[in-house]
């Protein structure tokens, strides 16, 4: 099995890396630390080049996943790490697809008023996007 693991804030890393670790152990499940890395705007990203804005979005991005990569170290959990670049629902619901992932490890959230106007957490987005695409 193939399990997508989104770290989007440093919230993320305790209760996704100790679910990482659980499938790991129960199925010898495939982890893939994701880390999604919103472009500068134009604006900005205009005075630097295309390898320093690489550079950049790389650091930072594995920056973030530094503590989930530390704890599936010390459980001795075998992971692959990712950090991409654009808007975090898109490029999520590309990579579960293209990676063929059979389980996106999200943090569950209630419903509540924001995610009924359309303005939720982008883990229930995503679940939407995913539960809409394969059902």
């Amino acid at each position: 099995m193939i399990v997508a693991v989104p770290i989007l804030d440093s919230n993320d890393v305790p209760w996704a890396t100790a679910k990482a670790i659980d499938l790991y152990r129960k199925t010898k499940a495939r982890i893939h630390l994701i880390n999604v890395r919103p472009r500068f705007p134009r604006h900005v990203s205009r005075f630097f080049s295309a390898k320093y804005l690489d550079r950049v979005y790389l650091e930072d991005g594995l920056q973030l996943l530094g503590a989930a990569m530390k704890a599936l170290d010390r459980a001795g959990v075998p992971y692959w790490k990712h950090v991409l670049v654009g808007r975090k629902l898109e490029e999520l619901v590309e990579f579960v697809t293209s990676h063929h992932c059979g389980e996106v490890v999200l943090r569950n959230e209630p419903e509540n008023l924001l995610s009924r106007l359309g303005l939720a957490s982008v883990n229930s987005r995503t679940r939407k996007a995913l539960k809409a695409r394969y059902g």
